[in-house]
């Protein structure tokens, strides 16, 4: 992790991004009822085999290309020194510099809004950030933390800096 940290900008900090999509349970559960009481398995099958996709294929691509433009921002990320904790099903777990992760969530979430291009599929995101040699289960606990602070404070949005932002605040 020393190594990841010492591409931060100013302070050599780490950061860790945890993601999740919001509702998705009940997307699920009521989101794919025709005739009013039938469940199609096909289409929850379908959905689920495509989160994955995306955070397991795309996203872990994506990383792997070393750099990557980050739309609305206007930026650059390089993401030569990210590191994939884990990232599949709806979630994902990533430790990279601070600053890099913080342009690359909002990287995440324009293109999670393109890939499902349905405003009921929206991310909770947590960054946290963290000195080299702090515990990893510590910074683990703390970036989920963040995160449900999102889930709980209006969704659709980021805790960083213990503060959540909306993502149509975040630029």
């Amino acid at each position: 992790f020393e190594d990841i940290a010492k591409g931060a900008t100013g302070v050599k900090n780490l950061g860790i991004l945890k993601a999740d999509v919001n509702n998705l349970g009940l997307i699920f559960s009521n989101g794919f009822k025709f005739n009013e009481t039938k469940v199609s398995v096909s289409r929850i099958s379908n959905l689920s085999k495509m989160l994955d996709t995306f955070f397991s294929k795309f996203i872990e691509s994506s990383i792997e290309h070393k750099s990557l433009k980050q739309g609305s921002l206007g930026m650059e990320i390089d993401t030569s020194d990210f590191y994939v904790v884990y990232s599949g099903g709806d979630d994902l777990m990533i430790v990279a510099p601070w600053d890099k992760l913080i342009l690359f969530s909002q990287f995440l979430n324009d293109k999670f809004s393109e890939f499902t291009r349905n405003d009921y599929f929206t991310l909770s995101m947590g960054l946290e950030l963290a000195k080299v040699g702090e515990p990893f289960y510590q910074c683990a606990k703390s970036v989920e933390e963040a995160e449900k602070n999102t889930k709980n404070s209006g969704k659709n949005g980021i805790t960083i800096f213990d503060r959540y932002l909306p993502w149509d605040k975040f630029s």
